[in-house]
């Protein structure tokens, strides 16, 4: 064996073995898995002591998943129809593999990588122009709402001016109500007594122009007055 290289050889004594017996060893109740030592070997009972040390917990499963699930569960070996084999201490290892199919495989499953691959290079295209839309979007609308800040800011600034201007001109109006109304309580009611008084100074003035001067006058005034006249006259 060791010169031609074709593995090792275990040698177990049948007298040194234990028989678990009928119940010794709990196999799983499922449909996944089925022990290969009563479903998949044929053997003389006299071994039957050295087929249980060797196969006694060892599964056969549907699948690798199933395999590695009740190997955990059952701490057994399991092994599936491929030859995968899940260890009861966590270790897989693979059965036969046709290299030709996972060529076969590996062709498909690249050409699906890279049409998933295309796929995604343009979802992230079409995303990437949507985003720069966007961006130019937001920029174009921050640029709107600057202008418009500075609208409101200067609308705001002419605004406090005219406030202040109105307020000045109704301060200016009060000012001016106040100074007609001291005006026509104040200085129109004596102009009003001093024109009637000027008034009646002049009706009397025009009365007094209206009769003879010499109506006044003592008779030697009166005879000035007739010497004047004549020298006037002459």
């Amino acid at each position: 064996l060791e010169r031609e290289k074709l593995g090792r050889v275990t040698f177990l004594p049948l007298n040194q073995l234990r028989d678990e017996g009928p119940g010794g060893i709990k196999y799983p109740e499922s449909s996944d898995v089925t022990p290969i030592l009563r479903r998949c070997l044929r053997y003389d009972s006299r071994v039957h002591k050295a087929m249980q040390h060797v196969f006694g917990k060892k599964l056969l499963a549907r699948s690798v998943d199933v395999a590695s699930t009740w190997s955990a569960q059952c701490d057994m070996d399991a092994i599936t129809l491929e030859g995968d084999l899940c260890s009861r201490k966590g270790a897989l290892t693979g059965g036969y593999v046709d290299h030709a199919k996972s060529r076969l495989k590996a062709k498909a499953e690249l050409k699906e990588a890279d049409e998933t691959l295309n796929k995604l290079l343009h979802t992230e295209l079409t995303s990437k122009q949507k985003t720069d839309a966007l961006d130019l979007q937001i920029t174009n609308l921050m640029t709107e709402m600057q202008r418009l800040e500075a609208k409101t800011n200067n609308l705001k600034y002419l605004l406090s001016r005219m406030e202040e201007d109105v307020a000045s001109q109704t301060r200016q109006l009060d000012t001016m109500d106040k100074q007609i109304h001291t005006i026509g309580h104040d200085v129109i009611p004596p102009i009003d007594v001093e024109l009637k008084s000027l008034q009646a100074q002049v009706n009397t003035l025009k009365e007094e122009i209206g009769t003879e001067l010499s109506d006044t006058l003592a008779e030697n005034e009166r005879s000035m007055l007739q010497e004047l006249k004549s020298v006037q006259t002459d």
